[in-house]
């Protein structure tokens, strides 16, 4: 065996080495420790109910005067007293569940390991929707534009089963159902079953939603559950936050128009035919041109590769090219962000040398 390659084999133990200690990271999205989507800041709440009492809350929540009362005191009683009021039950009750609001306000992934459903796709079981390390690549684009107040564009390349669709779309029932009234959105892909299934993550997680985190104190449940929009099979309307869901595909495409929504979720564009008299691109602008450059709206074309030359391929392109003047951030998430395409190996050496050049 030569140097060079006995050089080669050890810088590529060393990077698996580095690979392996970033997988191996904990993560509790509850307490927040582990988290590296946004910049956190240590806050002990000695008397909080439930949890850890050593957490780790989003910067942005320390602007607020009730987080800074706590964040100080170290607790929720002393916060009440700064503030002139008894440390009683139902002041203390009313507190947490202010403090729980406002986290799930700025924390993504508090709200979704707390609140929110989804079905594991190796047992079938619900569980909940604790991210994993590709998702959180993924989240930590979505919250830097967030944060920054830019308008969310984003062309994710994608390998299959890690839950890229997912969290967009989760993550645009989080704007609709935390942060805005009246924010409609999109779902197309390249067939309608498919549009229906990722329509169908959004039904669970309503059905198993809290009244209590709405900002309506007479919601019921009835007021959170997806109903026909005017009749509509394709468009359902969720009352209490005054919103539209609407399903489409690039195969049936003529209920796809852009004029009244502010999320757009493009689903395997890569694999959208040319129709009739229409093209992928056509179909994109129709959906897309009338969504408002403003901040929290958010357009997402997700694929996994497919073909070189069609339209996903090129704006995939266009969106990497330095110095892009395209209006999407392009996010790859690699193999080794994904757990489950990892193997033990025996004899890591051998396997090196095993490799072909492509590989």
């Amino acid at each position: 065996m030569t140097e060079l390659t006995k050089r080669k084999i050890q810088k590529t133990i060393d990077e698996n080495r580095h690979r392996l200690a970033l997988a191996a990271c904990p993560y509790d999205p509850l307490s927040g420790a582990g988290s590296d989507v946004v910049v956190r800041i240590p806050v002990q709440i000695a008397d909080a109910p439930e949890g850890s009492t050593s957490l780790y809350l989003p910067r942005s929540m320390m602007s607020v005067p009730i987080m800074q009362h706590i964040k100080e005191a170290g607790s929720l009683a002393g916060a009440l007293t700064r503030v002139g009021l008894d440390a009683d039950i139902d002041n203390l009750t009313d507190i947490w569940q202010e403090f729980i609001r406002l986290r799930c306000h700025h924390d993504f992934e508090f709200w979704a390991a707390s609140f929110i459903i989804i079905k594991d796709k190796l047992s079938g079981q619900d569980i909940p929707f604790i991210l994993n390390r590709g998702q959180r690549k993924l989240l930590s684009v979505f919250e830097r534009e967030r944060l920054a107040a830019r308008p969310i564009r984003i062309i994710l390349l994608k390998a299959r089963q890690w839950g890229g669709s997912t969290l967009s779309q989760i993550y645009i029932a989080w704007l609709q159902l935390v942060h805005h009234k009246q924010w409609n959105s999109t779902i197309c892909a390249h067939v309608e079953n498919a549009a229906r299934i990722v329509r169908g993550m959004y039904t669970k997680l309503l059905d198993n939603y809290p009244l209590w985190l709405l900002d309506d104190d007479n919601a019921t449940r009835s007021d959170i559950v997806m109903t026909p929009f005017e009749g509509s099979q394709k468009t359902r309307y969720v009352r209490s936050r005054d919103c539209k869901i609407t399903i489409g595909s690039a195969e049936k495409p003529e209920n796809q128009r852009g004029d009244d929504i502010t999320c757009a979720h493009l689903s395997e564009v890569g694999l959208w035919a040319e129709t009739k008299g229409k093209k992928p691109e056509d179909l994109v602008q129709t959906i897309v041109s009338g969504i408002a450059m403003i901040p929290d709206s958010i357009i997402v074309y997700e694929s996994t590769a497919k073909g070189v030359g069609n339209f996903f391929h090129r704006e995939w392109l266009r969106a990497s090219q330095k110095d892009s003047l395209s209006a999407f951030v392009p996010v790859f998430v690699a193999w080794f962000d994904i757990d489950i395409y990892a193997e033990p190996i025996d004899d890591l050496p051998d396997f090196i040398r095993s490799l072909t050049p492509d590989e």
